[in-house]
């Protein structure tokens, strides 16, 4: 890839709260303090509870490009930020994570003319201690859609992106949990995805509670994991999504249980009996 077309744009959502700048600094200097590339943040202020010091330092600064989004959570957040990239490739990062220095240019040396996606590895990093996700496995798949029978392969942190083959019909209408596994689903699907076994950022657990710590989380992932069964996938990847679909709803009626929704906890048990080559514990019990 010639020097001149490794221009890269860095999605970073936003909520732009006090006890975040330190790790929105990092994020964003992770992203200028990348080798051999151009890489740019572009930073969206997302939620209504933005706080006005952290909007005007974001704003002031010449070396990002700082844009309010209007939608209503992070994934629309994202895709304002899609909509508005104008390098020919961009990228996306969380606000508490980091790019390592060498992650962009990995991935332009991935990108063939017929490439549209190259996905990495990358570091989870809990208190100082590192491990690496994905496993190897993911990455001698016989394919990126087949590796989805073992988990998503795709973070937040560790895609690149072919703007003109992925602005428009993949990142509309994305949920705000699960979003990366229904995203690489329809990714790999219906374009040239690479997934390469390199590790180039550093996803940080422990500061900040993750969405899939959070009740409605759990709540809502079945009917995400339903819209993701509505995709043409192969047979093996069907089924383990099929069984993910059989675990989740079983743990939402648990859920419904213990908060007295006892129609609601019901209706998923009968949900999950219905289900094809359903698995799991198959009782309920009081566990007040």
């Amino acid at each position: 890839m010639k020097a001149a077309e490794q221009k890269v744009e860095v999605i970073i959502p936003t909520l732009a709260q006090h006890e975040r700048r330190r790790e929105l600094e990092r994020a964003i200097q992770s992203v200028l303090a990348q080798d051999g590339v151009e890489a740019r943040p572009v930073v969206i202020l997302n939620g209504p509870f933005i706080a006005p010091e952290i909007k005007e330092w974001l704003e002031s600064r010449h070396d990002i490009r700082c844009l309010h989004s209007r939608g209503k959570g992070v994934s629309a957040a994202r895709l304002y930020g899609v909509l508005q990239v104008s390098a020919p490739f961009f990228a996306t990062l969380d606000d508490d994570d980091e790019l390592l220095p060498d992650a962009l240019r990995t991935r332009f040396k991935a990108f063939d003319a017929e490439t549209d996606v190259v996905v990495t590895g990358g570091y989870i990093d809990r208190d100082g201690s590192r491990l690496k996700t994905p496993d190897s496995r993911f990455f001698k798949s016989d394919s990126p859609i087949q590796a989805m029978q073992y988990g998503n392969w795709l973070s937040a942190n560790g895609g690149m992106f072919r703007t003109e083959s992925v602005r428009n019909g993949f990142f509309q209408d994305l949920p705000d949990i699960l979003e990366w596994t229904y995203l690489a689903c329809k990714l790999s699907l219906k374009l040239n995805v690479r997934l390469i076994e390199k590790y180039t950022y550093v996803t940080h657990v422990g500061s900040f509670k993750h969405a899939s710590e959070s009740t409605e989380y759990h709540l809502q992932s079945p009917d995400v994991i339903r819209r993701i069964l509505e995709l043409p996938l192969p047979k093996e990847v069907r089924r383990s999504f099929q069984r993910r679909l059989g675990r989740t709803l079983l743990n939402r009626s648990k859920l419904k249980r213990r908060s007295g929704d006892w129609p609601g906890s019901l209706l998923d048990f009968i949900r999950f009996l219905c289900l094809p080559g359903r698995t799991g514990n198959i009782t309920l019990r009081n566990t007040h």
